[in-house]
């Protein structure tokens, strides 16, 4: 291809110039004879002249064929020829860009229902935390009104206060005071509490309340 377009440049461009050149050669001959004639002073200015003329014009060549030169044609733009990234390297790219902002969306979420998840737990064992003082404090509560009632003498206080031993509900657990309250409920004739007092003495356990 190189090959065919410097052909094209000599034909079209570099031919008429070499027709031009020799026909300046003749011509100058002819004038060369003519100015023979003349004097010595007028043929050396002329020279100098000529010499200044034919050394702008081998310039102008110079540079006329440089241009000629520069403007040779050139392959066409391919993408693959271009020293940037292709076209599937660029698509690649913009796809990788794609999948990692979608992976760090979803390591944000991610991160997000954790912190709710634990927040919730939290919350959940600061829930149960509450509902266990509550009920320790209604235990307390209750362990102290029904000791009242059974220094009164109330066999169902005294049976209830009895189990709050046995269990360790509100109060610290004290076999031996469980069983001084069994006795004083049974004493009075309260079933449950001698049906208690009963298992105790065979298998010194407790059975469950009825």
């Amino acid at each position: 291809m190189l090959i065919a377009a410097g052909g094209h440049i000599i034909i079209v461009y570099l031919s008429p110039i070499v027709v031009l050149i020799a026909c300046v050669y003749y011509l100058g001959a002819e004038l060369l004879e003519w100015i023979k004639t003349w004097r010595p002073e007028t043929r050396k200015l002329l020279a100098t002249v000529g010499m200044l003329i034919g050394v702008f014009v081998i310039v102008v060549f110079i540079f006329f064929v440089a241009c000629l030169f520069d403007l040779t044609p050139r392959p066409a733009y391919s993408p693959s020829s271009s020293s940037g990234p292709s076209f599937s390297e660029e698509v690649e790219r913009l796809r990788g860009m794609e999948v990692e902002r979608i992976e760090a969306e979803r390591g944000k979420r991610a991160q997000v229902a954790q912190v709710e998840a634990e927040r919730a737990t939290e919350e959940q064992a600061a829930r149960v935390a509450q509902e266990q003082v509550k009920k320790e404090d209604v235990q307390k509560r209750l362990f102290a009104f029904r000791l009242k009632r059974a220094n009164d003498g109330a066999a169902e206080a005294q049976y209830d206060l009895a189990l709050q031993y046995l269990t360790g509900q509100g109060v610290a657990r004290d076999i031996t005071a469980a069983k001084d309250w069994l006795q004083k409920a049974a004493a009075q004739g309260h079933k449950k509490a001698q049906k208690q007092l009963e298992s105790l003495a065979a298998t010194d356990t407790p059975t469950s309340p009825k």
